[in-house]
């Protein structure tokens, strides 16, 4: 609540306190915001206190007017900068966001064609398959299907495990480092899909939605095959983007 005795600004502590509830997850992406009326009864504070609160969130992006309408919470869109593999967790954390990752399911005994031409056919019939959500506040915004060695799968799987009970933001990307492996290359592929009811009910989002599919190959030293990974982000979520030059 706001705090009278304090040297911050009322409009400053106003602000504060609406961005840690859209941040939360308490206002939702396109969700109208408690009138200026209601905003003042609330917090006991001047018209001219609301409207400087909400001009510093609309200056930070996070919030939209629509005259006549009122303030609406604006839609999160994560930026990626693929020149650099940044994990999950990380992403979050520079832009200020709460979220956390679920596992969906793991099998450790799975099939994967492309895997299995990564991996060779010495592994053929020794693949695991872990699928991660991870969610943007409460929203699930990117699945993660990765496959791996049975042995190197199992040990995923465990470390997912305790990350998930502690309420952690993470990707396989964050897992190597806890079970002792280190990635050397990566090799990705953008593409574009629509999403199915599956995906849809996952994402929870329409079947057709756009999707953008990352398509990974993670090598370990010495070029030696460590796992073989399809990201699908909602597009409503991620947007990806690179510095090319000409030639």
């Amino acid at each position: 609540m706001i705090n009278r005795d304090s040297p911050v600004p009322l409009y400053v502590q106003l602000e504060e306190i609406i961005e840690k509830a859209i941040k939360n997850g308490e206002y939702k992406d396109g969700d109208r915001l408690p009138s200026e009326n209601k905003l003042c009864s609330k917090y006991g504070v001047s018209r001219i206190t609301v409207r400087q609160a909400l001009n510093m969130l609309e200056q930070k992006g996070l919030v939209y007017t629509v005259q006549g309408k009122g303030t609406f919470v604006k839609e999160i869109v994560i930026d990626q900068y693929l020149y650099n593999v940044i994990n999950f967790g990380k992403i979050l954390l520079d832009k200020g966001l709460v979220g956390h990752t679920r596992i969906s399911s793991y099998y450790p005994d799975s099939s994967n064609k492309n895997a299995e031409m990564m991996f060779g056919a010495n592994l053929s019939g020794h693949i695991a398959n872990l699928n991660l959500i991870g969610y943007i506040i409460k929203t699930p915004a990117v699945y993660y299907q990765s496959f791996v060695n049975t042995e190197t799968g199992q040990k995923l799987y465990n470390c997912a495990r305790k990350l998930e009970m502690e309420g952690a933001a993470f990707s396989t990307y964050d897992l190597y480092s806890h079970i002792g492996i280190s990635i050397e290359n990566i090799d990705q592929k953008i593409t574009a899909v629509k999403a199915g009811k599956i995906l849809g009910k996952i994402l929870e989002i329409p079947a057709g939605s756009p999707l953008l599919v990352l398509e990974s190959k993670l090598y370990t030293s010495g070029g030696t095959p460590l796992e073989y990974k399809l990201g699908y982000y909602r597009s409503d979520k991620f947007a990806f983007y690179l510095n090319r030059k000409l030639a």
